[in-house]
């Protein structure tokens, strides 16, 4: 079982042998496991972005560049019991999102299509974090949990790749 300490857990019973992850981190859980489908959601969106369709050779490891990387390590970022103290999963999220906006620059992307792209992954990330709970009514108290830590780990992986496209200038 994916355990997520970050997000504490709910406890069963003294001996606390069948403690629960808290909703959010049960729905982080989730997150990690629907990633394809987040994936494959964003790239629909990026591929039909004027920019991406003026490019009509260009494959889909290309579209999705360093975005699973970067998708894989927001789970984890997010998780982080203090981003402050454990640093490690942001950074390493920060770090695959600067490789994507390298690369972006490199191959002649403008920042703004770079900057819309995590505008979509941060819509598809959340909505997959709704259709989590949809599915699940127990977890609805979770998104306004993982909002405090979510959407920090987002913001941050979108300055890294900004700030990397612009340093590949």
């Amino acid at each position: 079982m994916d355990t997520w300490d970050g997000f504490g857990t709910e406890q069963a019973g003294e001996d606390n042998a069948s403690a629960q992850p808290s909703p959010a981190g049960r729905v982080v859980v989730a997150l990690r496991r629907d990633a394809s489908r987040v994936l494959a959601n964003w790239a629909l969106r990026v591929a039909n972005l004027p920019a991406f369709r003026a490019v009509p050779d260009l494959r889909l490891a290309e579209i999705q560049n360093a975005m699973p990387a970067t998708l894989a390590a927001v789970p984890a970022a997010t998780a982080t019991i203090d981003p402050t103290i454990d640093t490690e999963p942001l950074a390493y999220a920060g770090e695959v999102a600067a490789a994507h906006g390298r690369k972006r620059r490199e191959t002649g992307f403008d920042l703004g299509v770079m900057l819309t792209e995590f505008g979509h992954l941060r819509s598809e990330v959340w909505a997959a974090v709704y259709r989590i709970v949809d599915e699940d009514p127990s977890l609805a108290a979770a998104p306004r949990e993982l909002q405090e830590r979510l959407n920090p780990t987002l913001d941050a992986v979108l300055i890294a790749a900004a700030e990397a496209w612009l340093a590949a200038g």
